[in-house]
């Protein structure tokens, strides 16, 4: 991965913590009341997480080449 990808990646993970479901996520699969999975993609990466509650756990990163 080069480092501007990592910083990318570094970006996108650091904004979730302030804004877990910004508006630019995508939900795809609302699995309960109280977690959710979404994705965002932004400068050529795509990041999909889970949302439990005020818990974000990173699920899979990778860059859009």
């Amino acid at each position: 991965m080069a480092p501007n990808y990592r910083t990318a990646v570094q970006l996108v993970i650091m904004s979730l913590l302030s804004d877990p479901v910004p508006p630019d996520a995508k939900p795809f699969g609302v699995e309960g009341l109280e977690y959710a999975h979404y994705s965002v993609t932004r400068d050529d990466v795509t990041v999909h997480y889970l949302v439990m509650g005020d818990t974000v756990v990173i699920m899979n990163v990778h860059p859009d080449s």
